[in-house]
């Protein structure tokens, strides 16, 4: 998860909340309870073909909490698709390099302050993703 202000500077990153592997929805509620959000981005996702029916089944539930808690706590939010953010995101990188080599490379250039290994030995992609995400929905969507 990442927090940019309006002019698109990070706020925070970090993962989600999980107690083992399911998402921690009190320390998400929290969250959202305790800072004021403007807008949310969330990436319009769908299950993968090969994907088991259980891990398919707890990703579905999962992007369900999070529009859940977003609604609940009155928090607007666009779904933004993957291969659009991608898109755009990625459209001055390498083609030759996989989709999360771009995004790394993108984050990188687009915020060189952040720590996208949040203290790690390898980049979080789920932070990197969704600071793309949000991004792309504050200057793509939004207008810039």
């Amino acid at each position: 998860m990442t927090i940019l202000n309006s002019q698109c500077e990070i706020q925070e990153l970090f993962p989600m909340p999980l107690i083992g592997t399911e998402i921690d929805i009190n320390s998400l509620s929290e969250f959202f309870l305790d800072n004021k959000f403007h807008h949310a981005y969330v990436e319009k996702v769908h299950a993968l073909p090969g994907t088991g029916a259980k891990s398919t089944f707890s990703f579905g539930f999962g992007c369900g909490i999070l529009e859940t808690l977003l609604t609940v706590r009155g928090i607007p939010f666009t779904y933004v698709r993957p291969k659009q953010w991608q898109k755009w995101a990625h459209k001055n990188i390498d083609k030759g390099n996989k989709a999360k080599e771009k995004s790394i490379i993108a984050a990188i250039q687009r915020f060189p302050e952040a720590d996208f290994k949040l203290g790690k030995r390898s980049y979080h992609d789920g932070v990197i993703d969704a600071a793309l995400i949000c991004e792309y929905g504050i200057k793509g969507i939004g207008g810039e």
